[in-house]
Parts: C-alpha cells; structure tokens; sequence
C-alpha cells in the first residue's frame, strides 16, 4: 500500500500535469487571434456600412423632398413623419397600440391553444376590461 505522502504526492502531480494541460488547451495561437481580430474588424465594418445606408437614405430622402423632386404628398418626408408621430403620441396612440398589440397576441395564442386541443366549439374570452 501507498503511504498516505505517496497518494498526496500523487495527488499533486496529477493536479499540476492537469492544469498544464487545460493551460496548453486554453491558448490560442497568434494566428488564431489575427484571425478573430480580423473577424471582429469585419463584422464591425459591416454594421457601420449597414446604419450608414439607412442614415444615407433617410437623409437622400428627405433632401429630394426639401427639393420638390419626389411628391411629398405621395412619399412624404421622414421629417414630417416624425412629427406627425409625436403628435399622435400625446393623445395616447402608444397606449392604444399597446392594448390593440396585447389583444391581439392573446387572441392568437388562446386560439393555437384551444385549435391544437381540437375543441371544435367556439369561446367567447373577453380579453380586456378598460374605462373607454
């Protein structure tokens, strides 16, 4: 039998050979980092070309509509859009969506639910009670 030194010395270098060996398979090689470094570049170039087409198009949008070029009362503007919206917003048009959206949503699942039990039978579900 091993004396109880022997096993903790065992024990040890077992312990030191696996964390060299989980330190070895920890490190990433140069090229493996140029790599993910090059990776992470062209993700970033790609994001930055994507937000600047859409900020090229709203802007292109709204210069042909400042110039009479594109009918604004067909294409509008994005900056007329904009303010419409903010009108809309302070007589409750977010709230109103929010309930419609909510409704909705409800509606559809109670309907998956009650169709993929295959209850053939109608349900009246009043979904909201408001003060309208």
């Amino acid at each position: 039998m091993k004396s109880k030194k022997t096993k903790l010395k065992d024990k040890k270098l077992h312990l030191k050979n696996t964390r060299t060996i989980l330190k070895k398979e920890s490190e990433i090689s140069v090229d493996r980092k140029l790599y993910l470094k090059n990776i992470r570049i062209k993700k970033f170039v790609i994001l930055f070309s994507q937000i600047a087409i859409l900020v090229g198009f709203i802007a292109i949008w709204e210069i042909l509509g400042d110039l009479e070029i594109i009918d604004t009362f067909i294409m509008s503007q994005p900056s007329r859009i904009l303010n419409t919206f903010m009108n809309l917003t302070s007589n409750d048009l977010l709230m109103h969506i929010a309930v419609t959206t909510y409704e909705t949503v409800v509606g559809f699942l109670i309907g998956t639910v009650l169709r993929n039990n295959n209850c053939n039978y109608f349900v009246v579900v009043r979904l909201f009670i408001c003060n309208f």
